[in-house]
């Protein structure tokens, strides 16, 4: 189908890139170089195909497990998403529908880069940067709180963890829960409830002050 070509093309693209430039670029010069590459032209429709097609790029990497070149592709379209914003003159039909889609590329892309970040078991505060970046845009993103609850998690952070955790849990279970198939639904909530015990499981091991604080309301009964 049209999405398995897509696809094969963007990893054909990924398999050259990787075998040219070596090292991920990641540098600020580096991305905002990319930035103005793929920002370039007088129609909002090629500027759009362009970004497109680095997020595909970016996606391909990541399920590759190229997680450090994926990133930087993330933040190229980040990058290409603020200047979009900066040239309003482009903007003359459909502004609405196209914001919309914009925006959910932006959210994909921090989300995105947020799991890297897990993934990689390193940065782990560049990962919760992201994810408010994403509240920024949504407060009630489900998905993203429960990214914040693993990366705090990561972090030995426990108590941040298990917040956020459970309001990942709260927003599935009500409204945005509602948005999807029960099927989809019950699978996410027990995604959440099986994280929430693993935070428990580690902070009985290894949060020295709750388990200080568990011996002292022993000992005063």
């Amino acid at each position: 189908d049209s999405d398995h070509e897509i696809g094969k093309k963007a990893l054909e693209r990924v398999k050259t890139m990787l075998l040219t430039e070596g090292d991920a670029l990641s540098d600020k010069s580096s991305i905002k170089c990319a930035v103005s590459t793929y920002i370039g032209g007088p129609t909002l429709r090629g500027i759009l195909e362009r970004i497109q097609w680095v997020f595909e790029e970016a996606n391909v990497l990541a399920v590759e497990n190229f997680y450090d070149y994926s990133t930087t592709k993330y933040q190229v379209v980040l990058g290409c998403l603020e200047e979009l914003r900066a040239r309003p003159e482009l903007f003359i039909s459909d502004e609405k529908a196209i914001s919309v889609v914009l925006r959910e590329l932006e959210i994909s892309c921090h989300l995105n880069i947020a799991s890297g970040c897990l993934e990689m078991q390193r940065n782990y505060m560049k990962g919760l940067n992201h994810c408010d970046q994403v509240l920024n845009l949504d407060s009630s993103h489900a998905v993203c709180h429960f990214r914040k609850g693993q990366l705090y998690q990561a972090l030995h952070n426990y108590d941040k963890a298990l917040a956020s955790l459970g309001t990942a849990k709260s927003l599935l279970s009500g409204v945005e829960g509602e948005q999807r198939s029960d099927e989809q639904q019950k699978s996410m909530l027990a995604t959440v409830d099986k994280e929430i015990d693993k935070c428990n499981f580690a902070r009985h091991q290894y949060d020295i002050k709750y388990l200080r604080s568990l011996a002292t309301a022993q000992t005063t009964k």
